[in-house]
This record gives structure tokens, sequence and C-alpha cells, in this order.
């Protein structure tokens, strides 16, 4: 996820994780993996819902995903 923030800041752009996860859990990975990136809390999952990502492989877990999302708000 680094690499992949690093280039996506090269491109003048921004990277924002989404997490579903408990505030306890989110924040210990965050910790843990040293992300560089702010990280917004959605414990109701609102935006993995809109952006279909919610349990795709049907294993009980979001799928990660990245959208590359320019200055209009459109998804690339």
């Amino acid at each position: 996820m680094r690499k992949g923030y690093q280039t996506i800041g090269g491109l003048d752009a921004e990277t924002l994780a989404v997490s579903d996860n408990q505030l306890s859990e989110a924040e210990r990975a965050i910790n843990h993996l040293d992300l560089g990136f702010p990280v917004f809390f959605d414990p109701k999952a609102v935006v993995i819902q809109r952006f279909g990502v919610s349990d795709t492989l049907n294993d009980g877990y979001d799928t990660p995903s990245v959208f590359v999302i320019d200055k209009n708000g459109d998804i690339l």
C-alpha cells in the first residue's frame, strides 16, 4: 500500500483508506502497517457499500480496493 501511496502522491492526488473495523482494531492496524496516509473510519460501511466492495468474495470481509478519483470527484 505504501508504494501505491507514493505513486498516487506523484500524480498530485491524495490517498485515503476507508475502514469499517472497530476503532480499536483499525488503530492497531494503522499503527502496525505505518500507512503514512489518513484512514476514514466508517463503522456502518456506508462508503464501502456505495463503492460496491462490501464482501464481494462472500468470505465475510470487505474487498480491498483502490479507486482513483479526480479533482471533480469522478472515478477514473
